[in-house]
């Protein structure tokens, strides 16, 4: 029997599980998400970083069948093994450390999307044997 001056959906407990999880729930999963999101960003990086050395390399070593100015871009894109970005370029400078070479591209999280647009940008300068 139930006391007179309390209600009785105070004391009952049923559900309070449910209403638990219901709270936590998406926190946590935008925090597992977001630490996804974060390490496949951080792929991209280094794969750009990589890419834009290697192409540096190609450039300084005198491969003219590879690499020139004009297909620096297609060989930087090709060394380039991340996630996809959009607008994925390669420029090649002659700069007093070498030659220079700079690529950009714009990393989504939801491709199609752009509920996150990140743009990455890496440069690298190796010495050069051209003249």
């Amino acid at each position: 029997m139930r006391r007179a001056g309390r209600p009785a959906f105070r004391t009952d407990q049923r559900g309070a599980s449910a209403v638990e999880f219901a709270l936590v729930a998406p926190v946590v999963l935008l925090m597992l998400f977001g630490a996804i999101g974060g390490g496949v960003l951080a792929y991209a990086t280094v794969s750009l970083q990589r890419a834009t050395e290697v192409a540096a390399r190609c450039m300084s070593m005198d491969r003219s069948d590879l690499c020139t100015s004009g297909t620096i871009a297609a060989y930087g894109t090709s060394a380039y093994s991340g996630p996809q970005l959009t607008g994925l370029t390669f420029v090649a400078n002659k700069v007093s450390c070498g030659y220079k070479i700079t690529g950009s591209g714009t990393f989504s999280t939801f491709p199609g999307l752009d509920f996150l647009s990140v743009n990455l940008s890496a440069n690298a300068c190796y010495p050069g044997v051209r003249a």
